[in-house]
């Protein structure tokens, strides 16, 4: 559990379930992740979540053409990302608090998954619910997190 005067959010989460194809019925386990990491006054973050129909959602920075993690800020006990662009109409707030050793991801309006980050039709980011692992994710995901942290 974390306490108030140690916050300690640098770790893997993941859930892994079961996922099926709208097409063909098939269906097969996939793992989600997210990796949380220290950079000076900021966390962070790289990650993948699966939805139905084999969907993704690749959590990162969300400058087009960079392949950087997404830095995240604290805000009290939970690490927060905001982005508005009020031309575009749009007001992502994604927000990771943390309750014993699960991660659990708000996405309110939905702008963050539809408008920020490259996800699919059938992964919502809201209501995600990941669990901290021993290993971290470069462990467990070498191929996916080759990403240089800036």
């Amino acid at each position: 559990m974390f306490s108030s005067t140690a916050l300690a959010f640098e770790t893997c989460y993941t859930s892994t379930e079961q996922i099926a194809s709208l097409s063909s019925g098939q269906s097969e386990l996939k793992t989600s992740y997210i990796e949380i990491s220290k950079l000076d006054n900021a966390y962070a973050i790289q990650g993948l979540l699966w939805g139905g129909n084999f969907h993704i959602c690749s959590i990162q920075s969300p400058v087009e053409g960079q392949q950087a993690p997404l830095l995240m800020q604290t805000h009290g006990k939970q690490l927060v990302f905001e982005l508005k662009q009020a031309d575009y109409d749009i007001d992502c707030r994604l927000e990771f608090s943390f309750d014993n050793d699960a991660l659990l991801i708000k996405d309110t309006n939905s702008h963050c998954s539809q408008y920020v980050f490259s996800c699919g039709a059938h992964v919502s980011l809201h209501q995600t619910r990941l669990v901290k692992t021993a290993e971290s994710c470069t462990q467990l995901f070498p191929h996916r997190l080759n990403m240089e942290q800036q």
